[in-house]
């Protein structure tokens, strides 16, 4: 064995396969994204190639400025039948959420990775040719081109598509919505930035770097970039229950409304709209002046309860766009004006009630329309 490895030592070969692997391995650690990432647009840019060059033009990597802001899209093909901008992403495992979420989960085993959303990313792209090329956003399509090699569950309106598919995607819109596909693309060029130094303008002009959302926040200690961006968690709320002991956080807000109306039923009345509700004995039942237009969510109908002068009072009957009905018949002495809270974060909070609607508190809390009044206490 030691004359074997002395041997191998005293050959140049192996030598210069050391330097190699050293250099292949130092070169992915760094740019390993960048690699990456060129690969996919050079795939894509093969599978655009198979277009019909008669209808088809196509432009690679195309740097455009709108007004102070500088937008790079990889891939850009006009045609008469409209204008197509492709994102091309080389993602693979599995991933999963939805066309209007801002980030994408990467599933690895119990952990999670989060990307940044590709469609809504390409909707920035989209909206800069629309306003460069005075065009309606109608005439412009969103395609995301994302490795086959990816398992995702999204939710979305046919704008992904892979490499072996963007062809025939685009080939499937045969309505003619553009009339001067040559002027487009000679105006294209026309504003293409090709000059290098541009482009590294263009890098460098990325005043805030940040990948730190409330959980990163929470979880890491040395993010990357020069700034971080919680969000959920400045209104004092935790982005996941296990993140629980980890911060101390004070929920800033409440959600309550007021009785407006009170009435005596008999038993086997029934409540609200669909008559989905039945009442089992002589009841007292309340009418609260907010609804699924403000906020409330229509799966806390017959389901999930309020409270009531501290007391629970069931959610009963559908909720309705501009007010709900709870039954108040076990809370003494209630009365017209009494305060009732959705969640009061003691005695109901915000995570029970997106439990109760089979969603996250995220949802809750950005879905409170502008109908109701803030108030700073």
């Amino acid at each position: 064995m030691n004359e074997l490895n002395q041997w191998l030592f005293s050959q140049p070969l192996y030598w210069i396969m050391i330097v190699i692997s050293l250099i292949i391995i130092i070169t992915y650690y760094l740019y390993g994204a960048r690699i990456i990432g060129w690969f996919g647009e050079l795939w894509t840019k093969q599978a655009l190639n198979k277009l019909p060059k008669d209808k088809y033009i196509i432009i690679n990597d195309l740097l455009i400025k709108t007004q102070d802001q500088t937008h790079q899209i990889d891939h850009v093909v006009v045609s008469i039948y409209g204008i197509f901008s492709i994102e091309t992403k080389q993602y693979n495992g599995f991933i999963t959420g939805s066309k209007y979420d801002k980030n994408w989960i990467r599933h690895l085993g119990k952990k999670k990775l989060y990307y940044t959303n590709p469609i809504r990313q390409n909707y920035g792209h989209v909206k800069a040719l629309a306003e460069l090329l005075r065009i309606d956003e109608s005439c412009i399509f969103n395609i995301v081109c994302i490795s086959s090699n990816a398992k995702l569950k999204i939710k979305h309106d046919g704008e992904l598509v892979t490499n072996i598919t963007i062809a025939d995607k685009i080939k499937s819109y045969q309505d003619i919505l553009i009339h001067n596909p040559e002027e487009i693309v000679a105006t294209l060029t026309q504003y293409n930035i090709t000059d290098k130094n541009t482009k590294k303008v263009h890098i460098k002009n990325i005043k805030y770097i940040h990948c730190g959302n409330s959980s990163a926040v929470i979880q890491i200690k040395d993010l990357p970039g020069n700034m971080i961006r919680p969000g959920i968690m400045l209104y004092g709320y935790l982005p996941d229950e296990s993140l629980k002991g980890k911060v101390n956080l004070k929920p800033s807000c409440v959600l309550k409304s007021k009785i407006s109306f009170i009435k005596e039923v008999e038993k086997d009345t029934s409540i609200s709209y669909g008559r989905t509700f039945i009442t089992k004995r002589k009841s007292v039942i309340a009418n609260v002046p907010i609804g699924y237009a403000d906020g409330i969510r229509r799966s806390l109908s017959n389901n999930g309860y309020v409270i009531v002068d501290g007391m629970k009072a069931p959610i009963v009957g559908r909720v309705c766009m501009d007010s709900f009905m709870i039954d108040v018949t076990d809370v003494p002495n209630v009365k017209i004006g009494d305060e009732i809270f959705i969640w009061d974060n003691d005695k109901i909070t915000l995570d029970e009630i997106a439990k109760q609607c089979g969603t996250i508190n995220y949802e809750i809390l950005s879905t409170i329309s502008n109908r109701v009044v803030r108030e700073i206490v």
